[in-house]
């Protein structure tokens, strides 16, 4: 399967994160909170939470619910019963999707913080105030729908971007925090061309010396991918290619079997290759980089 990528994803791929944001050493390793499309396609349903405005923090539940209606999302008064969630609390539907929407609990708010080193974050500083009552409203889709150009999802995503003047956002499955705005210009991308918004919903972290991973690739493509780096690569080079096998495993499949594909200088070539499944964690492909 040489070329794999390069037949389908010509030109210079995304903006390259910066390795003191994106790239901090874990100390663990949060997995998925769902199950991966077995088909590899995009798919919906993860949680995720906004850093809302200041008119969002204040609002009543009688001033949310007419907003909620405005928008034409058809809101519900309702109670969580997953305690990631207090009230104000609704569900709310777009389409065919639905989703509960409410305050971020304590319990929720502790698998966020953003000085946790098993937190990741992208060309974005979170406030010291983030924790503040009011401040982060969880979001949990309900069900899970195989996802394309116009998904009814990102669209409902859109909205309440918009809706809720967000600064922030956490996508939970990476564990990862961006910026609102930047992550909207890139849903608008995503509904006209189709192209994932890969730096807001993968983290790529460093694992060890010489390999970094993805984390939150397994979500779309049912694995995450280390890539263990050639002699002089540094990370921005790495976390570039990466980037470009997590775009091509969520639009195409997941990396199932030994593969090699064409690489992003002349003579280079990325050998793929499924590693055995380990207890709970994660199903993990290598990825060697080699240079001519």
């Amino acid at each position: 399967m040489l070329g794999r990528w390069k037949r389908k994803l010509d030109g210079d791929g995304p903006t390259d994160p910066a390795p003191s944001e994106n790239l901090r050493s874990p100390q663990a390793q949060p997995q998925a909170l769902s199950t991966p499309s077995a088909s590899g396609q995009m798919v919906g349903g993860a949680p995720f939470a906004l850093m809302v405005g200041p008119a969002w923090r204040t609002i009543s539940r009688q001033q949310a619910e007419e907003t909620l209606n405005r928008m034409g999302l058809r809101p519900c008064p309702t109670v969580s019963t997953g305690g990631d969630m207090g009230q104000p609390c609704f569900r709310i539907f777009f389409g065919g999707t639905s989703m509960l929407m409410g305050p971020a609990s304590e319990a929720w708010l502790a698998g966020m913080d953003p000085q946790d080193p098993r937190t990741s974050y992208i060309a974005t500083h979170v406030p010291d105030d983030w924790r503040r009552m009011g401040h982060i409203w969880h979001f949990r889709p309900e069900g899970r729908r195989p996802l394309g150009n116009g998904s009814e999802f990102y669209k409902m995503m859109l909205l309440l971007l918009d809706m809720c003047g967000a600064t922030h956002l956490f996508w939970d499955p990476a564990a990862l925090w961006s910026d609102a705005q930047m992550f909207r210009t890139a849903l608008a991308e995503l509904l006209t061309s189709g192209m994932p918004p890969v730096l807001h919903q993968v983290a790529f972290r460093r694992v060890a010396a010489g390999r970094v991973r993805t984390r939150g690739l397994s979500y779309f493509a049912a694995h995450e991918i280390e890539a263990v780096l050639p002699d002089g690569m540094d990370v921005q080079a790495a976390v570039r290619r990466l980037a470009r096998l997590a775009i091509d495993a969520m639009l195409n499949g997941p990396y199932d079997r030994a593969t090699e594909v064409e690489g992003m200088e002349a003579g280079e070539h990325i050998r793929l290759l499924p590693q055995p499944v380990k207890g709970d964690e994660p199903a993990l492909v290598l990825a060697q980089i080699i240079r001519a």
